[in-house]
């Protein structure tokens, strides 16, 4: 069996420390990317901001599946039958709902979307407040007509790690 020639102490190890250094080379760039996303270490604030963006990415997906043909707009907030929106009494804030559902100028569904953990009993009650003042329409954008939304359509909270 023919052999290539027969390597030096000193040579042997240029050639090992080549292989060494191709090796290194190629596994660079994967600590180059690591080093990249550790340099981008997010905020706890703007890792919320990330997670929530994703979990509502997922459940807009989920939407456009469960209900083909309709309309899914977000971030809607409740307004009165003159288009003008409806503040909270007690906190005097607007209420904007995650995804609405539209269907043939009709609101199907409302969606709220938040993590396994986050207390929502406080937004739903400002949302009640808000919707027994008056604040049960939104604004479809694709029409820029004011939608009703009936009485019996109640915000649906997915929850979401």
């Amino acid at each position: 069996m023919a052999k290539g020639p027969e390597l030096t102490g000193e040579a042997r190890e240029v050639s090992k420390h080549k292989q060494i250094d191709s090796t290194r080379f190629e596994s660079m760039e994967a600590v180059d990317a690591r080093n990249e996303a550790e340099q981008r270490e997010l905020s706890p604030i703007d890792a919320n901001r990330e997670s929530g963006e994703a979990r509502e990415d997922s459940v807009r997906s989920e939407l456009v599946f469960e209900n083909p043909g309709s309309n899914i707009q977000n971030e809607c907030c409740l307004r009165d039958d003159d288009g003008k929106v409806v503040k909270d009494s007690q906190t005097g804030e607007a209420r904007r709902i995650d995804f609405a559902v539209i269907k043939d100028g009709v609101v199907e569904k409302l969606v709220e979307v938040t993590s396994e953990t986050a207390d929502k009993t406080a937004q739903m009650a400002k949302e009640a407040r808000i919707r027994e003042a008056g604040g049960n329409y939104i604004k479809d954008r694709e029409t820029g007509e004011f939608v009703h939304i009936q009485d019996n359509v109640k915000t649906e909270i997915r929850r979401r790690a």
